[in-house]
């Protein structure tokens, strides 16, 4: 099962899953890489079905499978799992929050009780970091912004690090 549209707009669950016969067996299939994808909306595929670069937003014209981060893992014949959400920044965002602020949760935006997420359950080979567009936009070339910017970067990173500590990160 796989969500399309960014969590930020919506929740989605499988609550229930009814059989009107057996169920099969899977096949044994060796198990695959896995990769996390870390980014802002590039990476949430956010109006990758617009024909307009100028349309307003909407989910309808988002789809997670149309990605770099959906694209490369099935190129690499990987698993993978996605954590973005558009207009949001590793420091400061004129569009969002600061992502590093929710990594740590299963649903920061619907989940009252502030569930962690959990790494060991969902360990990846490797993490691909796309932070740092919405950013620019906050920091232009303010060189106390651009400091703030490379302290939480670095920050995230050792974040990442003690997460994933066997992971590549890119």
């Amino acid at each position: 099962v796989y969500r399309i549209t960014e969590c930020q707009y919506a929740s989605v669950g499988l609550k229930q899953l009814l059989c009107d016969g057996s169920f099969l067996s899977l096949p044994s299939s060796p198990v695959r890489p896995r990769i996390e994808f870390i980014g802002d909306s590039i990476t949430c595929g956010f109006g990758i079905l617009s024909a307009d670069p100028q349309e307003k937003f909407s989910t309808a014209l988002e789809h997670g499978m149309l990605t770099f981060a959906a694209l490369t893992a099935q190129e690499l014949n990987c698993d993978f799992q996605v954590f973005s959400v558009s207009g949001w920044a590793i420091n400061q965002s004129p569009f969002g929050g600061c992502l590093p602020s929710i990594y740590d949760k299963l649903d920061a935006f619907h989940d009252k009780t502030e569930r962690a997420w959990s790494f060991a359950e969902h360990p990846v080979d490797m993490v691909v970091l796309g932070l740092g567009t919405n950013d620019s936009n906050w920091t232009g070339s303010d060189t106390e912004r651009l400091d703030a910017f490379e302290k939480q970067y670095s920050e995230f990173l050792g974040v990442l690090r003690e997460r994933y500590p066997y992971a590549s990160i890119v």
